[in-house]
Formats: C-alpha cells, sequence, structure tokens
C-alpha cells in the first residue's frame, strides 16, 4: 500500500450500527457491503492508519431527538467497518487490531452527495524495539 492512504474506498449505502443488532435485515444488509467493497483487494500483513468518513443521511441527525441529536454514535457505526477490514484486507496483518491509528468523521451529506462510508487505510512501518 502507498502513500497517502494505500486504499480509498467509497461504500455507498445507510451506515447501520453495530447497535442496531445482528439479526437485523439493515446490518446484514450493510456489513455484506462492506466485505462485497473490501473483499478482493491488496491485503497487508502491516499494521495501519485507517480514516474513516461516515456520510449520513440528513434525517440521522434530528435536533428535537434530546438522547442523540448529533446522530449515531461514532463506536457504534465504527465496529462493523472495523470487522469488515479484520475478515478481508487486514486478516493477514492480524484482523482489526492490527489498526495502530484510527480517525472517524460524521457528517451529514451535502447537496448530490449520496449516503455511505469513505474508509481509507495505509499499512504503516513499526520500529521493533531491542529487547532489554
Amino acid at each position: 500500500m502507498s502513500a497517502p492512504y494505500g486504499l480509498r474506498v467509497f461504500v455507498e449505502g445507510t451506515p447501520r450500527t453495530a447497535k442496531s443488532g445482528s439479526q437485523t435485515p439493515g446490518l446484514k444488509e450493510w456489513t455484506s457491503a462492506l466485505r462485497a467493497a473490501l473483499g478482493g483487494r491488496e491485503e497487508t500483513t502491516a499494521p495501519c492508519h485507517a480514516h474513516i468518513a461516515f456520510r449520513l443521511p440528513r434525517d440521522h441527525f434530528q435536533k428535537e431527538n434530546a438522547q442523540n441529536p448529533h446522530g449515531p454514535d461514532l463506536d457504534n457505526l465504527t465496529e462493523p467497518v472495523l470487522d469488515a477490514l479484520g475478515e478481508t484486507i487486514l486478516r493477514p496483518a492480524g484482523g482489526d487490531g492490527a489498526v495502530l491509528r484510527l480517525l472517524v468523521t460524521k457528517r451529514s451529506v451535502r447537496g448530490k452527495e449520496r449516503p455511505g462510508v469513505v474508509i481509507m487505510v495505509k499499512a504503516v512501518r513499526t520500529r521493533r524495539r531491542a529487547p532489554p
């Protein structure tokens, strides 16, 4: 994988949260779309940095929703994406535990943008420490 990000993928669809429950059709469809978009791409054995940028439908941000006016929780949105990365391109590196740095953002779609997620991954070199 090359700099700045060796992989850049846009997965179209309404991002679903892990909190939605694994049995819901929406989450199953979303995780299938993630795996399909990431499967067959170049794998890495190296640790990596990842940037995950969610583009959510406007109705996911509701000012009158006192519990969560700022949209779905980032941790719940991120879990299906990290799982899909771990099952595909990061499998040889040991799964999603190979992500050393993670930047996650969310925002409402703008103009004619489609909802979904932009996933960017960059393999990085790490320094090995000499044993004490």
